[in-house]
């Protein structure tokens, strides 16, 4: 494309140069008329195709924008479809596994927008669960080091009081917390999955 416009550009000036030269020919003073009007009739033939030859150029140019404006266009639409048909599958997964998790005893809500987590470990204050969480993500480094924590309170009957559940995350979406849970399991590791919610630590 750059090419095609500096040759126009080269052409315009050639145009240029020959009305320069048509116009001195037009105003010269004396000479032989017939040879004069003979010599401007052949360059106004040449100056008409040059403009002719510019004209076709442009109207390829023309023709190459609309054809890239119209790649661009069916670009931008495969490309919002894919991303819509991304959201509906992690939906549909987030759900299947929100019934698997269901069924193991988890109670976890798939929805837009809704992040997930990993239960840890419960305490009765902030300062044990602090000190909980820095003793986890010493111990299993390669799961946690990237994870925020969290205080989920979690309210027992008035006998049992209230705990806190050191949960972490986010996770988008449930497998990868899933496949969290079960490396810090085989590692020995309490773990549950769980809803990212609560207050930071």
């Amino acid at each position: 494309m750059t090419y095609r416009v500096d040759q126009q550009a080269r052409q315009l000036k050639a145009i240029d140069d020959a009305l320069v030269d048509i116009t001195g020919k037009l105003g010269g003073v004396g000479g032989d008329p017939a040879a004069d009007i003979a010599a401007i009739q052949q360059d106004v033939r040449g100056l008409s195709d040059k403009v002719d030859r510019l004209m076709a150029q442009l109207n390829e140019t023309d023709r190459a924008v609309a054809t890239i404006m119209r790649r661009l266009d069916m670009i931008e639409t495969a490309t919002v479809g894919a991303v819509k048909e991304a959201a509906a599958a992690r939906d549909l997964v987030n759900r299947v596994e929100g019934v698997k998790a269901a069924q193991e005893g988890y109670e976890l809500e798939a929805g837009p927008g809704q992040s997930y987590a990993i239960h840890l470990a419960s305490y009765q204050n902030p300062a044990a669960a602090k000190e909980g969480w820095e003793v986890l993500k010493g111990q299993y480094p390669a799961v946690l080091e990237h994870l925020s924590p969290r205080l989920d309170p979690l309210r027992l009957d008035q006998a049992g009081g209230q705990f806190l559940r050191l949960i972490a995350g986010p996770f988008a979406d449930i497998p990868p917390a899933r496949e969290a849970c079960e490396n810090l399991r085989q590692q020995g590791a309490f773990c549950q999955l769980s809803l990212f919610r609560g207050e930071g630590l």
